[in-house]
């Protein structure tokens, strides 16, 4: 799926104002209600611990076993992510945390910022990404084939695409994650340039 440039899903900081969006839970719901779409927001154990084993096997794991994360393996291009993690000498990608978990049926749609860390370079890089799962035969998949949706979940996909874009901007903490992203990357511009320049070699 996705995260640092090299993934699936890209993340592009828009830089046209700061938004803040306000949930609309009206004061009458009761605690029971509350409680539910509390549930439903969340990450659960099994959703994370996916996310944490795809971080691991994108370096550790082959291409063929990578795709096997994606909702249609065919199309999820992990030949393309296996090529860039060796051009840029990625050791290790580990799960920093989950935030603002929006979930609708079997969708489930979050921000993940997570640390790769680089042969030769002690500090890690951290990073973000949009991170969408849907939920097929009781297991977890990332959603990398969005013509399985019908209109209504397409629709909503969209909108909270919308609504994560806005929440990464307005988010300090996501907002401190992405300035040691520009301090990492700015300390280390030779390194990085390289590892491009190798990695469009090789593609050619």
């Amino acid at each position: 799926m996705k995260g640092f440039w090299f993934k699936i899903v890209l993340i592009f900081v828009v830089f046209l104002g700061v938004f803040m969006l306000f949930g609309c839970n009206n004061k009458d719901k009761n605690q029971n209600s509350k409680r539910k779409v509390g549930k439903e927001n969340s990450i659960k154990p099994e959703e994370k611990k996916f996310i944490n084993e795809y971080y691991s096997d994108e370096v550790s794991g082959d291409s063929k076993g990578l795709s096997k994360f994606y909702s249609n393996p065919e199309s999820s291009n992990t030949l393309a992510i296996k090529k860039k993690l060796e051009n840029f000498g990625i050791t290790k990608i580990n799960l920093i945390g989950i935030y603002n978990v929006n979930s609708k049926n079997r969708l489930k749609i979050m921000v993940s910022a997570f640390n790769a860390y680089f042969k030769g370079i002690s500090k890690p890089r951290p990073d973000i990404e949009i991170v969408t799962l849907i939920n097929k035969d009781n297991s977890w998949y990332f959603l990398n084939d969005e013509s399985i949706l019908n209109d209504n979940e397409q629709q909503w996909l969209e909108d909270e695409k919308e609504k994560q874009r806005k929440f990464i901007v307005s988010n300090k903490k996501i907002q401190d994650i992405l300035k040691l992203n520009k301090t990492f990357d700015d300390e280390n511009l030779g390194y990085m340039r390289a590892c491009q320049q190798k990695f469009l070699s090789d593609t050619k």
